[in-house]
């Protein structure tokens, strides 16, 4: 009887592992495909010059966040890193 009983507690363990692993993955799954409409969503404008670009998911990662839709990038038409803002595709 104890030992059916420690098996229940191993199999309920070893299933609740299992659901936080799934859980993990959806959420992680879920971060990627939000920054990757994020990519897909914006232009990003340069506050000096005026460039346009778009943000490969790598940059739109590294990329120090100033505020909402404002990014510290650098800019390949100033040759420094200067704030960008983000646009809506739409909006253009």
């Amino acid at each position: 009887m104890i030992l059916s009983f420690s098996g229940i507690i191993i199999s309920a363990i070893l299933k609740s592992h299992i659901m936080l692993y799934i859980c993990l993955v959806v959420f992680i799954a879920g971060v990627i495909m939000l920054i990757h409409w994020n990519t897909l969503t914006y232009n990003w404008h340069c506050s000096k010059c005026g460039n346009i670009r778009e943000l490969n998911m790598r940059q739109y990662i590294m990329g120090m966040n100033i505020g909402f839709n404002e990014k510290h990038l650098f800019c390949p038409v100033c040759k420094k890193k200067v704030r960008f803002r983000g646009i809506n595709k739409a909006e253009l």
